[in-house]
């Protein structure tokens, strides 16, 4: 299967247990491991079934969300369900354009100035 996201370009393979990012930057940066690929998006992984959306209501301390405009994991709709059921004035979205899914480690300077903000608000 193939999932375009942007720019960013995957292949997935699940049978084979394979995630090849198109793209020399996103090969460097990536870590793959068949052994969890397989059991997660398997026929009984968890990567078809868990959701974790309905008990997010029940925290009640400030949250920060941090997005990757990138992200081919958690994409920016699903970040900004993940903090539409939260009390509002409890979270901040931080969306970062042009990042994938580690955005402390694309432009580590950003994310902690962020961070660094959210805890001293």
């Amino acid at each position: 299967m193939r999932v375009d996201i942007g720019e960013i370009r995957l292949f997935i393979d699940v049978e084979g247990a394979k995630l090849v990012p198109d793209g020399p930057e996103m090969v460097e940066r990536s870590v793959m491991n068949r052994n969890m690929l397989g059991h997660f998006f398997g026929p009984d992984g968890e990567g078809h079934c868990f959701d974790f959306l309905p008990d997010l209501g029940k925290v009640h301390c400030p949250t920060l969300v941090l997005t990757g405009a990138l992200d081919p994991i958690t994409l920016v709709a699903d970040s900004e369900d993940l903090a539409a059921v939260q009390p509002a004035d409890l979270v901040r979205h931080e969306l970062f354009e042009s990042w994938g899914h580690s955005v402390d480690q694309d432009k580590p300077e950003r994310a902690v100035a962020v961070i660094s903000d959210f805890i001293a608000s």
